[in-house]
């Protein structure tokens, strides 16, 4: 058997043959491990597998297989299962045997360099039981893999391709990049979004599987964490091109708890600092003043944004005497008219619509608009009072979050 030091020495003798992944996989399985292997890039992408016999049983290397990468649903609960924070926060090597492992353990080892996650080694205990050995020999396997995958070109920040690169230097205002921008295959139209990131050190690790479900969505996109957000470049002819990225962007939001603002389309690029800047503003007013949504667009909360620009002297000004009188009576009997008539403004005088929104029966949305209209004297589907009282709110919102 092949001693510890022995494999080291075989291991780098290959890399400095120029010895391929694939190749090196079979080396590691044939003459120390006699199990299965796995490894992936950073984003769960299957970059090798090596094994001399089937594991269709096996739902992680069936879909490896099949799909050269991993569903949706098999990350999902992968992310869920507890024994996961030991490879994404505690960010070591540990035998994995529930969940998707329960009827075959494995060893489960993040690749890194530094700080830097270039993929993840797997180890099949389908032959026999992994031992102590087996992580020792591990620690070898994921030094070689290490320098392999670090000179591969993958998905990472820190390698972009010319594209990426000439983004970035616009996102920053390079004005020599501006004036000198190459050309690219492009489609007419634009729109910047810019997504917070996963805050818990488990959630960081799937940044790059973010970033890869978002550009897979169309060759179009681009996206890569831009600071301290993800940015994300929409390029389109029409907007129906980008309901696929729309729909995969609003699962992942959900799931991982993020939070996206849209900007306004555009057409020149070079102005993508801008939007890109009005994409974050969207982002983070829309959090502020209208939370509990995953998703905002600039053109929904553009008078919220604007008035919180606004010197705080100014606001009380801005506030409509329907409002005022609305709220009083709001205080004195602990009902919610203001944000009744709010919602009935925003819904287009839908009751349905407006009693969803508010988690209210119809009945009580009723019973508000006819205290409205007494209280006010007003129609009550006068759309110029309806948007003051609307517009007051926001600014009222503006008032009490200072």
């Amino acid at each position: 058997m092949m001693t510890e030091k022995d494999f080291a020495v075989r291991m780098f003798s290959e890399l400095a043959r120029g010895t391929s992944l694939r190749q090196i996989l079979d080396i590691a399985r044939t003459e120390v491990f006699d199990n299965p292997i796995m490894v992936t890039n950073e984003s769960f992408r299957i970059l090798a597998l090596s094994s001399d016999q089937a594991l269709k049983e096996d739902r992680v290397w069936r879909e490896a297989e099949e799909f050269g990468g991993f569903s949706e649903e098999t990350i999902e609960i992968f992310r869920k299962d507890r024994e996961s924070i030991k490879l994404f926060e505690e960010r070591r090597a540990f035998l994995y045997t529930t969940g998707l492992a329960e009827k075959l353990p494995r060893i489960l080892m993040p690749v890194d360099m530094g700080r830097l996650t270039l993929g993840y080694l797997i180890i099949f205990s389908l032959k026999h039981e992994i031992t102590d050995r087996d992580f020792l020999y591990a620690e070898v396997l994921e030094q070689a893999l290490n320098i392999i995958l670090y000179q591969q070109p993958i998905s990472g920040e820190t390698r972009l391709d010319l594209l990426d690169f000439t983004l970035k230097q616009l996102l920053d205002g390079n004005r020599e990049m501006i004036a000198n921008m190459p050309a690219f295959h492009m489609k007419r139209n634009f729109q910047a979004v810019s997504v917070t990131l996963p805050k818990d050190a488990k959630k960081k690790q799937y940044i790059p599987y973010l970033q890869e479900s978002l550009t897979r969505c169309s060759q179009f996109n681009q996206c890569f964490v831009h600071g301290n957000s993800l940015f994300l470049l929409l390029n389109y002819e029409k907007e129906e091109e980008c309901s696929y990225t729309e729909k995969v962007l609003s699962d992942l939001l959900e799931r991982f708890d993020l939070v996206a603002g849209y900007s306004y389309p555009f057409r020149d690029l070079r102005q993508l600092r801008l939007y890109y800047q009005q994409a974050m503003d969207t982002r983070r007013y829309g959090s502020m003043y209208v939370p509990g949504s995953h998703i905002y667009r600039y053109q929904d909360i553009q008078v919220d944004i604007l008035v919180g620009q606004l010197p705080e002297e100014i606001l009380g000004t801005l506030l409509s005497p329907d409002y005022k009188l609305l709220t009083e009576y709001d205080t004195e009997h602990g009902l919610a008219l203001v944000e009744t008539a709010a919602a009935w403004y925003r819904n287009m005088l839908n009751i349905s619509a407006t009693a969803a929104a508010l988690h209210i029966h119809r009945n009580t949305v009723t019973y508000r608009l006819d205290l409205i209209r007494d209280k006010l004297g007003i129609a009550i589907d006068d759309m110029k009072v309806l948007q003051s009282i609307a517009l007051s709110a926001r600014v009222a919102a503006r008032i009490h979050h200072s």
